[in-house]
């Protein structure tokens, strides 16, 4: 797992873990490993785990946010994650953002390639002088 952070969300009890998973490429099974480091951080810690990930690669087609386990009769387990899929969100909507991690992320969000030089451009038109 990359980054685990105990935080304190309004509205919750207590502390919760949070788990980020950044993932660059396309993986077949991801959804079981998100539901391995949950099961895991959930079992060592016993407190709430809320599980996301952040897709960076480029691919446009949905990445899947559940794991089952399933048999004819009886679902044993249905687990979710909470997904940030980075090809799928417009650049604008982060062009303005004061999150200064949001400018490291433009280059991986949904753009075409001929507007390249122009999120530059106006990131930097925006930007605050040293």
């Amino acid at each position: 797992m990359d980054i685990l952070a105990e935080v304190k969300i309004k509205g919750e009890d207590g502390c919760i873990l949070i788990h980020v998973e950044p993932q660059s490429y396309r993986e077949e099974n991801f959804a079981k490993r998100m539901y391995k480091y949950f099961s895991r951080l959930y079992e060592k810690h016993d407190q709430k785990v809320l599980p996301v990930a952040v897709f960076a690669h480029d691919r446009k087609e949905e990445e899947p946010t559940t794991h089952e386990v399933a048999f004819t009769c009886l679902k044993v387990l249905r687990f979710e994650f909470f997904k940030v899929q980075l090809g799928k969100i417009y650049w604008r909507t982060y062009l303005h953002s004061s999150n200064p991690i949001a400018a490291d992320l433009l280059s991986k969000m949904d753009y075409q390639p001929k507007e390249r030089v122009k999120i530059k451009l106006e990131f930097f038109a925006d930007a605050d002088p040293p």
